[in-house]
């Protein structure tokens, strides 16, 4: 069906669009379809019976070889093809009397959004890029502080439950699940955002595992790498501030 319906929108001279109804935690007896399923763990005992239905006989982490032959091709295909499309733009856009062109092709000014990630270089209109993180306990989406670029490159990410939480048999259950324990993160942070001068990638993995880690284990790690990162955390029923010596050192802040 998925296929037949990809054929048809690109075979179409209009605008299509797709609606996939999925199942959420599909294969799982007890939990799909359930809102059980979505950011909280299976748990040991449910993954048991997941591989039984779906009759996976791998190990965990394990991909079988012709699975990852199968996708590796479908990247390696799906990179030629943007490499040739790439090509073939630049070509057609080059050969336009277009003002500005130098500017665009060669992308200095620019601030992207990826899905709450921040990729920001040159300036604006109006000088440097100025990016506000909200607070964490806001309803209101109130910011917290604003970090700017200085018209270097920035990738800036911030990790928190910002509300993605609920409470289970009264117990707090944070959408961020702790790998090590397989149970919603146990901390007193609240957000944390990481600024990266070489990588978006870079900074939301560092502020994910921040998110994660307790208070301690963050400052200790941040400190021994020299990551930008500015934690909020919650102590004594107070809102408290660590940023770390490579923040504090930033001149463009």
């Amino acid at each position: 069906e998925i296929f037949k319906a990809l054929k048809k929108a690109q075979n179409s001279k209009k605008p299509i669009a797709i609606s996939c109804k999925t199942i959420i935690g599909y294969g799982s007896p007890n939990k799909s379809g359930k809102e059980s399923s979505h950011g909280s763990p299976l748990g040991e005992e449910e993954i048991k019976l997941v591989r039984k239905k779906l009759k996976w006989k791998y190990k965990p982490f394990e991909i079988p070889e012709n699975l990852l032959n199968e996708w590796r091709a479908i990247g390696n295909k799906a990179s030629r093809k943007a490499e040739l499309h790439q090509k073939s733009y630049q070509k057609k856009i080059s050969k336009q009397d277009w003002p500005g062109w130098d500017l665009a092709n060669n992308f200095n000014n620019y601030l992207i959004d990826i899905g709450g990630e921040i990729a920001a270089n040159g300036s604006s209109k109006n000088g440097v890029w100025t990016i506000g993180i909200q607070d964490p306990q806001s309803l209101q989406q109130n910011v917290s502080f604003t970090v700017t670029n200085s018209s270097k490159f920035i990738g800036v990410a911030t990790s928190g439950d910002y509300l993605n939480f609920k409470y289970l048999d009264g117990e707090l259950v944070s959408h961020s699940i702790d790998p090590r324990i397989t149970k919603s993160k146990d901390n007193n942070v609240l957000s944390v955002t990481v600024l990266d001068e070489s990588s978006v990638s870079r900074a939301d993995a560092f502020a994910t595992a921040f998110n994660i880690m307790s208070l301690d284990e963050s400052v200790e790690l941040s400190e021994s790498l020299g990551i930008k990162v500015k934690i909020i955390y919650i102590s004594d029923g107070l809102i408290k501030y660590f940023e770390s010596k490579s923040w504090q050192n930033m001149n463009y802040e």
